[in-house]
């Protein structure tokens, strides 16, 4: 009960001082009709009606999946011609069931995949949006930071510096060693639905090989 008592404390201010909870549905997730002995209780339409209120909730993926469901995007991002057949769905609970039955979440972390790619030379991109709750910046560097691969010592070497899009600040960036790290300043977790012209700019200039 600890813990539900500080979960409530910290809600309560979040929604009193409207800070950016960022993610989807992350916010409001824990809440699902909960209540705590402190008396704080928040039904999950409260929290979605707060959040639209101060325009912190994604609520419109309807061009994303038009977007990933047309064939001919499909075909340029190489998806197995069986799988053309159908729509893009944004969710799918028995894939999610299909990698918990199997352990496949904890079987082999990602850091390892990501460091055996640049140690073979393919550069790599991690963005995060600065004010994500769940992939948040903090974790995400520190893991760019431990990262193993013979590029290590260069990337950690360059210091976390800004970079900019048409005269105004974007965010951060590190990068050396094949790897680029950058943080997207005011994004959530859906970043190129919060910054879609930073986002565009970020990707055009790493796929160019241009430095941010």
């Amino acid at each position: 009960m600890e813990a539900a008592d500080d979960i409530a404390v910290f809600m309560a201010i979040f929604f009193e001082h409207a800070l950016h909870l960022a993610g989807e549905s992350y916010g409001v997730r824990p809440l699902r009709s909960r209540t705590w002995d402190t008396g704080f209780t928040l039904q999950l339409r409260d929290c979605v009606r707060i959040k639209q209120l101060v325009g912190l909730l994604y609520v419109n993926y309807s061009h994303i999946r038009d977007f990933l469901s047309s064939k001919r995007t499909q075909e340029l991002l190489g998806v197995d011609s069986s799988m053309m057949r159908t729509n893009f769905s944004w969710d799918s609970p028995d894939v999610q069931e299909a990698f918990r039955s199997n352990l496949d979440h904890f079987g082999f972390p990602a850091q390892y995949y990501i460091g055996a790619l640049l140690e073979r030379g393919v550069r790599a991109l991690i963005y995060v949006g600065a004010t994500d709750f769940i992939c948040n910046w903090i974790g995400n560097e520190r893991m760019t930071l431990a990262l193993e691969w013979t590029g290590q010592e260069e990337f950690r070497a360059d210091t976390l510096r800004e970079w900019t899009v048409d005269g105004q600040a974007a965010g951060v960036v590190r990068s050396g060693g094949g790897l680029t790290y950058a943080t997207i300043a005011g994004a959530g977790h859906m970043v190129p639905y919060d910054k879609p012209v930073e986002s565009l700019e970020l990707a055009n200039r790493w796929l160019a090989g241009v430095p941010l």
